[in-house]
């Protein structure tokens, strides 16, 4: 392909300056009088996608990545080389289909000057016209179509060709278009022969890293098949050809740090949570827990890993206890493999301190169960020897209820079985308003707390949500054992640690009138201060 852009890319009769490729163009001193120019070469991932066999590539890429009229030029390269070769470019609404269009008419092909200012690639290029949407004709017979899918969806339908890219993916729901319908449909439009030759059968689906299920779940399938899925990650700054000023804008205008590291470096954002949304989750999302941990797998420390599974991302993180902290354990059942529905899930949160101070999630493990409970026991099992936790809970919901017994007690471990079921509205509501005061501090990296989280919604029949489930649980249990109260931030360095730690661990007055569930707390007997106690 290379060698074929350098070329037809290029005026007729100009000097190519090669001194210049990938280089700013603020830096260009080009002799136009001489036709001086800067050959089109492409970049290393427009060059993969020219030439993998791979049928099915994904594309995320910033802003200004280079990827409308890297693809276009990819599609032209086709269509040039190969007879009667027919591609399609699919976006969300008509003015982004018309993007790769003008890009190849403008920047690659230079139509409108095919007169005065002619370049190799002319003669090839029979017809281009935007009516009724947009084509390009070649000299072989082969044809580049540019439709909509909200206008042309019907004749997307009756389509036939070699190759269809569907870009902006990442924006088709906002039109009311499902990716993985779309991506069946054009995708069975690619069969066939033609003049002796099969039909190449690609689809490119590319986009900016918006939040689309679909569209990560397809990127990620290239981990798991990657004989038949390739996955490109371009940023905004792989692109040379933007000036210092270009990138310095677009950094400007970007203003939410979040937001830019999504659009110009292409990193997964956090689902668009109905129920916990990326406001509410983004404050709990901490790169400080990220950054203990690497510095003790830097040095090697006993008691710190990191584990990661193809589909599920990290699956393993893990931080070793501290002396004199306080842990809780909780665990929810399974015998799946991530990232599939019903793979268990073992989490230790440090409680130091907490309400007063956040706890953290400083163990968690996603766990490939491999068709049975039993590595979900040995984790529990080897926590509960190593954080010496205060307090230890499963999810005791339908078949596992009977764990206590069965496992955990014979094994000289007290842990409580609490039953979900009935309770998750209450134990999801206990878990937003703990994370709405940042009381709560999970690692940033661990992509599928974020993705379970920002995901999860009602009805959740059908969703992956152990770990989110987990995390519910776990809120409950910090509600129950713990006052949380709305103490001033700064009586911080006052507060005690016996006062404002586990409750079944405090002193208690026998006098001390307990709470009537039924009654309210206005008829309970008034209880003696702690300064009290002792002296009565």
């Amino acid at each position: 392909m290379a060698a074929f852009t350098t070329h037809y890319f290029a005026p007729v009769g100009g000097t190519p300056r090669w001194d210049l490729v990938e280089t700013s163009p603020d830096t260009w001193d080009l002799d136009f009088e001489a036709i001086e120019y800067v050959p089109w070469v492409p970049l290393a991932w427009q060059l993969a996608v020219a030439h993998d066999n791979r049928l099915d590539v994904t594309i995320i890429a910033g802003f200004g990545s280079g990827k409308t009229s890297g693809i276009g030029a990819v599609l032209v390269y086709w269509c040039s080389m190969i007879p009667n070769f027919k591609a399609m470019d699919v976006a969300p609404v008509g003015w982004q289909a018309k993007q790769m269009y003008d890009a190849v008419r403008q920047e690659l092909v230079d139509y409108d000057n095919r007169h005065d200012r002619p370049r190799h690639i002319t003669p090839m290029v029979v017809k281009m016209v935007e009516r009724p949407y947009p084509k390009i004709t070649f000299w072989n017979g082969s044809t580049i179509e540019f439709m909509s899918a909200d206008e042309q969806g019907q004749k997307i339908l009756s389509w036939s060709g070699d190759v269809a890219v569907i870009d902006e993916a990442g924006k088709l729901s906002d039109s009311g278009i499902d990716l993985d319908e779309l991506t069946i449909n054009l995708g069975s439009r690619m069969r066939g022969q033609i003049g002796g030759r099969p039909r190449m059968g690609k689809l490119i689906v590319m986009g900016t890293a918006d939040y689309e299920p679909a569209l990560w779940e397809r990127f990620d399938m290239a981990d798991e098949l990657s004989q038949y899925y390739m996955s490109i990650l371009a940023t905004t700054y792989d692109n040379p050809y933007l000036t210092k000023a270009q990138l310095g804008a677009i950094e400007r205008r970007i203003k939410d740090p979040e937001r830019r590291r999504q659009l110009m470096l292409s990193e997964r954002p956090l689902p668009k949570g109905k129920e916990f949304t990326p406001e509410l989750l983004g404050p709990c999302r901490c790169a400080e827990l990220d950054a203990i941990l690497q510095s003790g797998l830097d040095s090697k420390l006993a008691g710190y890993s990191k584990e990661e599974m193809r589909g599920a991302g990290i699956v393993k993180w893990v931080t070793p206890p501290t002396e004199f902290d306080h842990y809780v354990l909780v665990g929810d059942p399974g015998q799946n493999t991530p990232p599939n529905r019903n793979s268990a899930v073992a989490m230790v949160i440090r409680v130091t301190g907490f309400p007063l101070r956040a706890a953290e999630l400083v163990a968690f493990h996603w766990i490939d169960g491999h068709g049975s409970y039993w590595p979900f026991i040995e984790q529990m099992e080897a926590w509960w020897k190593l954080y010496h936790p205060i307090y230890s809970a499963f999810d005791a919901t339908g078949v596992q209820k009977g764990f206590d017994e069965l496992v955990f007690a014979q094994r000289g471990m007290l842990m409580e079985g609490i039953n979900v079921q009935g309770q998750k509205m209450q134990m999801v509501l206990a878990l937003k308003l703990i994370l709405g005061k940042q009381k709560l501090l999970m690692p940033k990296e661990v992509q599928g707390i974020w993705m379970q989280l920002g995901g999860w919604r009602m009805p959740d029949t059908k969703l992956r949500q152990d770990i989110a489930s987990c995390l519910f649980m776990a809120a409950s249990v910090l509600n129950r054992l713990f006052v949380i109260d709305e103490t001033d931030e700064e009586e911080e360095e006052e507060y005690e640690p016996v006062r404002h730690t586990y409750r079944a661990a405090r002193r208690r007055n026998p006098r001390e009138g307990r709470r009537n569930p039924r009654r309210g707390a206005k008829h309970e007997r008034k209880a003696p201060s702690y300064s009290d106690v002792g002296s009565s």
